[in-house]
């Protein structure tokens, strides 16, 4: 209790000259203030119920709620003021009992107008790190190709050299599974490398005679003709199972590639001239020798003879062992101005049986492959198992 209620206890109601206050007023508000502070703690205890340690203030005498006694105004006063000290109370208890359930977000992660603005970059920021030809470099890894070679390489001279840099079309080889037969043979472009071994593929359309004898020409139909057949012995690749064959007179086919339909513009013929491979896979009976002829024409755009390869005839012997022989051969450095590739090839038996004994022939392939440091030149030769690429030559080496 307060020293002015403690006064107040002392002293009698006498009437105040010069106003209207009486103990019937003074006992209002004292009634009033009681009112307010119950009032207060059953709404609190309403809202917080078992969490709300509430400690009620001290109780006034019985005389200030319903003595005979009359409060002064100054006990009125304490009796507000006794309201508000148990309401700090009450509250500091609150927050002291739930500290613990209170997360606080580190200062280190607090959004500020600091962090936003050191995170958000700067245009000096953005030009440092596109003029850094490793990090440009690291981003047209994740590019499509054809959009680094059509339109990053043409934005200045920095991002030409990055979209020109070995490195950075040696690591797409890499990333695709674009690997060198022999690992000593290194091209000279790897940008070329990439491209043309992406777009590598045979431009011979039905090689093997699953299609009957559809895409090809017949030049020569000698003795019975043409047939196509299942293969006399077993491929190194196993999904070749039909052959071509010709009879006891010769026959001769043919098949006329346009590079243009295939993809290969003028200019990039005439600028990078790549190699051109040709292949050609024989066999011949155990019974019965054949012979084997081949002839291929790259053609400028007035079908005139650019360059040719036209070796002397292949003679195959008859013995009690049948393997398979690839034909190949690499057209380089030959000129501008090749804009179709004339593939022929045929054959005939050497004994003149009538029917189909003469030569068999499968797995025909032109293709345009890139270019290495060393020549490669033409050959025979019999294939070392699966390993279609390495062949031992065997009867000849033409060149």
């Amino acid at each position: 209790m307060s020293e002015n209620e403690e006064e107040s206890h002392g002293e009698t109601s006498e009437p105040v000259s010069g106003g209207s206050f009486s103990s019937n007023n003074f006992s209002g508000v004292s009634q009033l203030g009681c009112d307010m502070f119950d009032a207060f703690a059953l709404e609190r205890r309403r809202w917080y119920g078992k969490w709300d340690w509430w400690v009620p203030p001290t109780t006034p005498p019985a005389k200030h709620v319903c003595g005979p006694a009359s409060p002064t105004p100054e006990s009125a006063a304490a009796a507000l003021r006794d309201v508000d000290v148990a309401e700090a109370s009450v509250s500091q208890r609150r927050r002291t009992a739930n500290r613990k359930w209170t997360w606080k977000v580190p200062s280190a992660i607090r959004p500020s107008k600091r962090v936003r603005s050191r995170s958000k970059p700067t245009p000096e920021s953005a030009t440092a790190v596109l003029q850094n030809v490793d990090i440009l470099e690291e981003i047209f890894l994740n590019l499509p190709p054809h959009e680094v070679v059509h339109q990053c390489r043409l934005v200045c001279v920095l991002w030409k050299e990055a979209a020109d840099r070995n490195s950075l079309w040696k690591e797409r080889c890499r990333r695709e599974g674009y690997r060198l037969c022999e690992a000593y043979k290194t091209p000279e472009d790897w940008r070329l490398f990439y491209f043309l071994s992406k777009n590598r593929r045979n431009f011979i359309r039905n090689p093997r005679g699953e299609e009957r004898l559809n895409h090809w020409k017949i030049l020569q139909n000698g003795g019975d003709g043409w047939r196509v057949t299942d293969v006399p012995a077993p491929h190194p690749d196993k999904r070749v199972r039909k052959t071509f064959v010709t009879s006891f007179y010769i026959g001769q086919k043919l098949q006329m590639i346009d590079l243009k339909e295939e993809g290969y513009n003028p200019f990039f013929m005439d600028h990078f001239q790549p190699d051109i491979r040709i292949s050609d896979w024989i066999i011949t009976r155990w019974d019965c020798g054949s012979q084997y002829h081949i002839h291929v024409d790259l053609l400028n755009e007035n079908m005139e003879s650019i360059q040719v390869f036209s070796p002397p005839a292949v003679y195959l012997g008859a013995g009690g062992h049948q393997h398979w022989n690839q034909m190949t051969h690499i057209f380089q450095n030959y000129g501008p101005g090749v804009r179709y590739i004339r593939f022929i090839h045929g054959g005939k038996d050497t004994r003149f049986w009538k029917g189909f004994f003469g030569v068999h022939i499968t797995q025909t392939c032109v293709e345009i492959c890139p270019a290495m440091h060393k020549p490669v030149g033409t050959g025979l030769g019999r294939t070392d198992k699966d390993e279609m690429r390495k062949a031992t030559s065997r009867a000849c080496t033409i060149s």
